[in-house]
């Protein structure tokens, strides 16, 4: 599943819980008071608390808080939890089939409740592989430290909030994860996952010379490490096969490199140590005029 959507399972719940309190304000009567005399200060009050609102750093995570505040009670969700009874083993079969809150699974899986908890989101995270819900649940679960764990890396994070981008990676984290290899700790191994996903991946896949840097470093000049004599070799053969000089020349080069003599690859292709030598010349020469043509 892919960051996109994986997304798409957290929009989808925002959308349920805006439409369900639309519905719940339509059937309340409202009664409007005929005037309602509000002091200056209660004003000055109320404006500090918007723009406190305003300036929230984690407005996903709000967002997700408060479609779960709605989520966990409603009706759907309390009979979907109920249903999973027929599918969990016997010892859990009563939490599930009398709970009446979502968030009773949330806090029965906690650091404090020891390996019951972590047993209980290793079954939550199994029930995810086919049911959005109990993915939801995880999600929720997993919130604070996805917070805590995505801060350092805010200035990686295009959207802006490196938040969204790891509950969006929590997903694939939740989807994939071993529940028959992996089954201790389970909470810090999907925050694990998840940030690797999010962040540390892409880092890893980079060339030598790429480091992430922050915004406004980027018009200092930094000094590069100087690149590695294979890393060099390896950029000159891949330019050279591109160029179109022959598979022979540039497998007897990496043959070259991997046994470090003319001597060994000579006695693993039956020929005499000057004809690997005669050949290896003109290799190299062949790689010098590619390389001079791109350049």
């Amino acid at each position: 599943m892919h960051f996109l959507e994986a997304s798409k399972h957290t929009l989808s719940w925002c959308c349920e819980a805006a439409e369900s309190a639309c519905e719940a304000c339509s059937q309340r009567p409202v009664s409007m008071p005929v005037s309602m005399p509000v002091s200056m200060p209660v004003r000055a009050g109320a404006q500090r608390a918007a723009m406190t609102e305003i300036h929230r750093p984690h407005r996903f995570s709000d967002r997700l808080d408060a479609d779960w505040q709605h989520t966990a009670t409603t009706r759907g969700t309390v009979r979907t939890i109920r249903s999973w009874a027929l599918h969990v083993p016997t010892a859990e079969t009563a939490r599930f089939d009398q709970l009446t809150d979502a968030q009773e699974l949330i806090d029965a899986t906690q650091r404090s409740d020891g390996d019951a908890g972590n047993s209980l989101l290793l079954l939550l995270v199994e029930l995810a592989r086919h049911d959005a819900l109990a993915g939801r649940i995880v999600v929720q679960r997993l919130l604070p430290g996805l917070i805590s764990a995505a801060a350092k890396y805010r200035f990686l994070s295009e959207a802006g909030d490196p938040v969204e981008e790891a509950v969006s990676a929590a997903w694939i984290a939740i989807r994939n994860y071993d529940i028959t290899r992996r089954t201790r700790h389970v909470a810090a191994g999907l925050i694990s996952d998840a940030i690797y996903l999010a962040f540390r991946r892409d880092a890893r896949r980079q060339v030598p010379a790429e480091t992430p840097t922050e915004p406004r470093l980027l018009g200092e000049r930094v000094a590069c490490p100087p690149s590695s004599a294979l890393v060099e070799l390896a950029d000159v053969v891949r330019t050279a096969r591109l160029a179109g000089v022959a598979t022979r020349d540039l497998d007897l080069i990496r043959a070259l490199v991997c046994t470090g003599s003319p001597g060994a690859v000579a006695r693993q292709q039956c020929v005499t140590p000057r004809t690997i030598r005669n050949r290896r010349d003109r290799a190299i020469r062949r790689l010098q005029q590619a390389v001079a043509v791109a350049v």
